[in-house]
């Protein structure tokens, strides 16, 4: 007979509360056990931070930790499995090959039934491996899902039926706090990255107005209200819909990109219900959806579709300027807020003069740093006149931290983007105040 006094003491560090709760439904089941033991959850860590202290006080006897949290870097992981705790670690895609050699091997997936976790609490390293094989000979024999980008015409409305089951996507809620902070070249240049390895989609749900079709070269004639207008009953009139408004970005990137608010009399047509629905279709057809928000949302008061945004994210990504009055604005939206172990910080053009310190905006805000871009006129300057995404152009310096973040947040190699050629030369800037193409014209 076993008792609570001989539980097994299990620290969760989970980014997603619906994860994390599943979790703990299964360790609290009283008939789960591992190795003749009760388990008890002792710790629910918010942070590396607090998974370190965990690690470091010794308050828990193994930790769960998802391979994403707090946009973690590989290395940094590793380096906590080897500071003397065991590490069973949770990650999108178990089978990939960077966990081959992980220490101790615990690498299971997002959704883990009762079976596998009991066999990752133990260490049962030979289980879990033996899982991932049969895991990655089945993938392997597996179709893959239909890109949406094949959907075309004749073909849309019956792509529901050959489409096989995939997991949903990881939806990105880019925010700010109050105060205009380079979050959209953020959101624009982390999606361009992680469009390169596979399919993304950035959708403008900046509802003030929206800037795609000058900062990115899109038509403002295809964007989120044409779509709200759309009758939207099935999957098939989805894929079709989509097909009919989403644009490409340019090569070497696969990511497509849904323009925002045209006109600010059409705001009204977005509403919850349909935004919410749009996030959950897109998350059903690409691995990352990336929101690029008003900047609100914090507060009952604030734009409701940015909070649904927040509400349904993955991971956010909460961009400030690293001065007093950015760390000022960015506590006083936190403070409402109730779970933070999905925000990341971003600081956007570091490096100035009169600049805060990184260990103190932490400190005095709570959340850790995942990504720090300098100050970088002349890059950001030569992509907006170029309308490319930050990323695309040479030499910036504010490319290589968003390249670092997507890989980090895609969880496999480094994301390597070369930098675009030259064009010759672009449309005056009266010109690109117009619509673009005829479609922009006739809906209006």
């Amino acid at each position: 007979m076993t008792t609570l006094g001989n539980a097994l003491q299990v620290a969760l560090a989970i980014d997603v509360p619906e994860r994390e709760g599943q979790l703990l439904r299964i360790v609290h089941e009283p008939a789960f056990t591992v190795g003749g033991r009760p388990c008890e959850v002792t710790r629910l860590c918010a942070s590396i931070r607090d998974l370190e202290h965990v690690i470091s006080t010794g308050s828990a006897e193994v930790a769960v930790v998802a391979s994403q949290l707090n946009a973690i870097p590989y290395p940094n992981l590793v380096a906590l499995a080897h500071r003397g705790m065991r590490l069973v670690v949770m990650a999108p895609d178990p089978t990939d090959r960077q966990w081959d050699d992980f220490p101790g091997g615990l690498v299971i997936g997002t959704d883990p039934n009762a079976e596998v976790l009991a066999f990752a609490l133990a260490g049962d390293r030979t289980s879990i491996t033996a899982r991932r094989q049969r895991q990655a000979a089945q993938s392997r024999s597996s179709p893959s899902r239909l890109p949406l980008g094949a959907v075309t015409g004749a073909s849309a409305a019956t792509s529901a039926s050959r489409r096989p089951s995939a997991k949903r996507g990881v939806v990105i809620a880019v925010a700010g706090a109050y105060r205009p902070s380079g979050k959209s070249l953020v959101a624009a240049g982390l999606t361009c990255a992680l469009g390169v390895p596979g399919p993304a989609v950035l959708v403008d749900a900046n509802m003030r107005f929206g800037t795609t079709p000058f900062t990115l070269g899109m038509s403002n004639g295809q964007n989120l209200c044409q779509l709200a207008d759309k009758c939207l009953d099935s999957e098939g009139a989805w894929d079709a819909a989509l097909v009919a408004e989403l644009q490409p970005m340019r090569e070497p990137t696969h990511a497509m990109v849904l323009a925002g608010v045209p006109r600010p009399s059409m705001r009204g047509r977005v509403t919850e219900g349909f935004y919410e629905r749009l996030v959950e279709a897109l998350a059903e057809r690409f691995p990352f959806v990336v929101l690029d928000t008003s900047g609100e949302g914090w507060a009952a008061a604030d734009w409701s579709i940015d909070g649904v945004s927040l509400r349904l994210a993955d991971r956010i990504l909460l961009v400030i300027r690293p001065d007093v009055q950015g760390v000022a604005l960015a506590r006083e939206a936190l403070r409402e807020w109730g779970r933070r172990d999905r925000i990341g910080l971003v600081l956007n053009q570091a490096g100035q003069r009169g600049m805060e310190n990184r260990a103190e905006i932490e400190m005095v805000l709570g959340l850790g740093v995942v990504a720090v871009i300098p100050h970088d006129p002349k890059g950001v300057d030569a992509a907006r006149r170029r309308r490319r995404p930050i990323v695309c152009q040479a030499k910036a310096t504010a490319a290589g931290p968003l390249l670092d973040l997507a890989t980090r947040l895609h969880g496999g190699g480094p994301i390597v983007l070369p930098p675009d050629v030259e064009p010759a030369s672009g449309p005056s800037w009266w010109q690109r105040l117009a619509p673009t193409g005829v479609g922009g014209a006739l809906r209006w």
